[in-house]
């Protein structure tokens, strides 16, 4: 009686497989018939079981170095595939499993010609550099899987115990932009954006920034992040990029502000005390029309006998009373006497 491997396309569960074979079975002895009943016979089989190890390649190196980390990421699945391409194991399933050292097997009552090892990740985690391109199955130093693909090479099958271990692969974080909303003066000429990103790669902790150049009416910048402001009002979108040392791109966008300040001066003979300081950065925007609206401030300290303030004015003339409101557009500076 011959019991196959894969006797039916359900995969191994938590403990070995059992088979129990009885019945009446008939038996000839020349002219003679007999028939007699059998006993239960217990027959067991272990599935094929593949082992391997994730780690985080920290140098981007493709190679496992003693002070690397076990991956700890329930998130990531590797999946076993037969020589057509058909999942026939996995770690997302009863199967398989990979533990909080880096660990993980998957178990398989499937044979197959050869088999291969392919990995799901999660956003923002790569494979690292390949150095293992044969069978997979051969070393744990290196790592196996093709960074396009994240999928190791083929493999002919588990030794005479039912096992094959050794496949590795080494994750990669890729590197995050820390981008924020970039204020400029308008009188900051040149000036340079104040992003920049990060890396885990402690060869590469701060990885270089490439700008796509702007030329507005606004500003106008280089691919270095130099600036050169031109007027108040708000640029939408710069488009940024940094990278790693495999070459893995990583894009964003970001806003930023040419702003000016409204300035109160106190040159008025016979006042003492200070003028109110207002920081407030204002600047045009078609999207919030109070980024540019002024509120007028009092007297700050300022005092002289038998008078109070009435207003201030611009250099224009213009009379701005205490918490009134005036739009202060594309104008270098204002300042109120």
């Amino acid at each position: 009686m011959n019991i196959p491997v894969n006797a039916e396309d359900t995969p191994a569960k938590a403990d070995d497989l059992n088979s129990y074979v009885t019945g009446t079975y008939t038996f000839t002895t020349g002219s003679e018939v007999l028939s007699a009943n059998t006993s239960s016979a217990q027959y067991i089989w272990k599935p094929y079981t593949l082992k391997g190890k994730l780690w985080w390649d920290k140098n981007e190196d493709g190679v496992v170095d003693a002070d690397e980390p076990a991956v700890e990421n329930t998130d990531i699945v590797m999946n076993l595939e037969d020589a057509n391409g058909n999942v026939v194991g996995s770690t997302s399933g009863e199967e398989g499993i990979i533990d909080g050292h880096g660990n993980f097997s998957i178990r398989t009552n499937t044979q197959s010609t050869s088999y291969s090892v392919q990995g799901t990740l999660p956003v923002g985690v790569k494979a690292t550099k390949q150095t293992g391109t044969g069978d997979p199955t051969v070393s744990d130093a290196d790592s196996d899987f093709d960074r396009t693909t994240v999928k190791t090479a083929t493999f002919n099958g588990f030794d005479a115990a039912g096992n094959a271990q050794n496949v590795a692969a080494g994750l990669i974080k890729l590197p995050e932009l820390n981008l924020t909303m970039q204020m400029i003066h308008v009188t900051e000429s040149p000036s340079v954006f104040n992003q920049n990103a990060s890396s885990e790669n402690l060869n590469n902790l701060k990885p270089a920034l490439t700008y796509v150049p702007v030329s507005e009416d606004i500003l106008d910048s280089d691919a270095s992040g130099k600036v050169t402001p031109k007027q108040t009002g708000l640029v939408k979108d710069i488009q940024v990029s940094t990278a790693n040392t495999l070459g893995d791109v990583v894009e964003g966008k970001f806003n930023a502000a040419v702003y000016a300040n409204v300035l109160y001066k106190n040159d008025t003979a016979g006042v003492t005390g200070d003028a109110p300081v207002d920081t407030t950065p204002y600047y045009p925007s078609i999207d919030d029309s109070n980024t540019d609206r002024v509120t007028v401030l009092g007297a700050g300290t300022m005092k002289k006998t038998g008078y109070r303030l009435v207003g201030w004015k611009d250099e224009d003339g213009n009379v701005y009373k205490e918490k009134r409101y005036f739009q202060n557009r594309n104008c270098e500076k204002r300042i109120l006497h």
